[in-house]
């Protein structure tokens, strides 16, 4: 049985981008950086406007526009190429489903041990990148799904992994 049915990740790196060396000891501007990293878009542009009030050294201050800068534009136009992507498979019948996801700082993890079901927050592994969105798509093989990452990274501006459900199992 070919499989059919694939899994498009898009992996987000979590860091600053390495724009600058310096660092920023403004707590509000940091607060800013952080938001950005974790992609909430939101509170990034409120921690930055917030931090254009309080004493900045002129880096730090240039840093805030930066992020100001790049949480608007960068944030509108990805926005934009990921709708027009998002209607090409899903007016080409290949969509299942998709969707962006939270800041992997929001998840919980729930396990099990000794018999007790344990939940923690925060991603289930430390790492320096988190699954920030992803997309199951119908496609005939392995060629024909990666041209739809090719569409996806594209548009997302990011790395978009490409994966194979299991076969279904047959009663």
């Amino acid at each position: 049985m070919r499989r059919s049915t694939w899994l498009l990740a898009l992996p987000l790196l979590c860091g600053a981008p390495a724009l600058a060396a310096q660092t920023v000891q403004n707590a509000t501007l940091r607060r800013a950086q952080q938001a950005f990293d974790n992609l909430d878009y939101r509170q990034a542009l409120t921690a930055a406007q917030a931090s254009l009030r309080e004493r900045l050294t002129g880096f730090e201050r240039a840093r805030a526009y930066e992020l100001l800068g790049f949480t608007y534009s960068g944030l509108d136009s990805i926005l934009k190429a990921v709708d027009a992507f998002n209607t090409e498979l899903m007016s080409s019948g290949k969509w299942v489903f998709g969707g962006g996801l939270q800041p992997a700082s929001t998840s919980t993890v729930v396990r099990v041990e000794n018999g007790d079901v344990l939940t923690t927050d925060g991603p289930f592994a430390e790492g320096k990148e988190h699954i920030g969105g992803f997309w199951i798509i119908t496609a005939p093989d392995l060629d024909a799904a990666l041209a739809w990452a090719a569409k996806a990274t594209v548009a997302c501006a990011a790395p978009v992994e490409v994966r194979p459900f299991q076969e279904d199992v047959e009663a």
